[in-house]
């Protein structure tokens, strides 16, 4: 089982020392687990990442790396592999860059279920599909299995921490703050706009009370399963595909196209037999979940994946790349992390000077300085680390190519315009 939650910090989560209890059913259960301190997406929005989780690929080499972008039809995931195995393969998404015809994934499942019918809180033409129904289905889709005595693998995608942040009433949790953060209503997005808050600290409670909304339904959903499968046999592992900026780094609730560690560093953790229960705190990355999750059905992990398993103890000492690109005719972010520093790379625009830096993510995790470094003379980077900083994202997809395949979903281009993702 893959439970994905959009747009979660792990900083953000009890499971990872949060203040507030907003996870404790995700506690209850992964905490018992391998738990992956400094994991990372592979980018800082949703179709990439995703792709990146189901196929063990960096976006360099699955080909996704913007909105509007189909996978392409030899590409192979965790749902083809498990299904050449005779699993039985369901998912259930709730994000409009996740529907079928948007990203082409139905083919690799058995059961695709994208239907979302809510209606968003601050847009008419928007819809979405909130946890409490997005479980409903999972739980069904379990309950009317033809076969109960199959395998099966499912995937699902919930999208309530993104914004708006409008957590249902009555409130699994009501958060409250002392003192107040005064913001600019106007650097909030207009997706997430309340009319008349001015308050930063209201948003992060009611994104933290989102948080605690989809907890409850992952428990609802974990404690299902028990009716339908032995729970000690079931292999799980939850992650995120991006984090959110909380009034970090210029970006008011929203995640912006950059890699820093609010939007690039999220959860992962992993259950079942097969895999080792610990805490670990070197780097991972979401392209690591394929192969654990192959090796821990004691199968062979597909060959040439960026990913390695984590089963064991101990990641074979191998950078982790991150990209950020909005889209084809703009600039773009590249990064690798190696222990604790990112070095990273900003090109403003195509064909512009890049600009290089080193963060340090442990003596400085606000990431609001850096060291200037220059390739020709770096000795402390390995020629791998420099090789995936070279390339650039564009030159595997036009920006001509990009639009055209916008503008065949004008539905989805205008969702993701008002998301301000075009």
């Amino acid at each position: 089982m893959l439970i994905t939650v959009d747009t979660l910090r792990a900083d953000h989560m009890s499971l990872y020392g949060y203040e507030r209890e907003t996870t404790p059913k995700i506690d209850a259960w992964f905490g018992e687990g391998a738990v992956f301190e400094r994991a990372y997406a592979t980018t800082s929005f949703t179709p990439p990442s995703v792709i990146s989780f189901l196929t063990g690929l960096y976006p360099q080499r699955h080909g996704v790396r913007y909105y509007g972008q189909r996978i392409d039809e030899n590409l192979e995931t965790l749902g083809s592999w498990l299904g050449d195995l005779g699993y039985e393969r369901a998912a259930f998404v709730a994000n409009i860059s996740l529907r079928a015809k948007a990203l082409g994934l139905g083919p690799h499942f058995d059961h695709y279920d994208d239907e979302m019918t809510e209606q968003e809180a601050f847009r008419s033409s928007h819809y979405e599909r909130s946890a409490a129904p997005n479980t409903d289905a999972a739980l069904e889709w379990l309950a009317n299995r033809s076969d109960p005595e199959r395998p099966f693998f499912l995937w699902i995608h919930y999208m309530d921490p993104h914004g708006p942040y409008t957590p249902p009433a009555p409130k699994v949790r009501d958060f409250e703050h002392a003192g107040e953060k005064a913001i600019d209503p106007e650097r909030v997005p207009l997706y997430q706009r309340y009319e008349g808050l001015t308050d930063g600290l209201e948003y992060i409670d009611l994104y933290d009370e989102e948080i605690a909304h989809v907890d409850h339904h992952i428990g609802r959903l974990l404690e299902g399963l028990k009716r339908h499968t032995d729970p000690e046999e079931t292999i799980y592992a939850l992650t995120a595909d991006h984090g959110e900026c909380l009034m970090e780094h210029g970006f008011w609730f929203s995640h912006g196209f950059d890699i820093f560690e609010d939007v690039v560093r999220v959860p992962l953790a992993f259950r079942g037999p097969g895999i080792a229960p610990r805490r670990e705190d070197a780097p991972v990355s979401i392209v690591d979940i394929p192969p654990t999750l192959m090796a821990a059905l004691g199968q062979e992990p597909p060959k040439g994946l960026d990913g390695v398993p984590l089963v064991e103890p101990g990641r074979p000492n191998v950078p982790v790349f991150i990209e950020s690109i909005m889209d084809a005719t703009a600039g773009y972010w590249k990064g690798v992390l190696d222990g604790s520093r990112k070095w990273a790379v900003f090109t403003p625009a195509p064909g512009a000077e890049p600009e290089f830096m080193i963060f340090d993510t442990a003596g400085n995790p606000a990431e609001d300085r850096y060291v200037a470094w220059d390739p020709a003379e770096s000795e402390g980077a390995s020629q791998e680390l420099l090789r995936r900083l070279d390339s650039d994202p564009h030159d595997l997809y036009s920006a001509k190519e990009w639009l055209e395949e916008v503008k065949k979903d004008p539905e989805t281009a205008e969702q993701l315009k008002a998301l301000g993702y075009l």
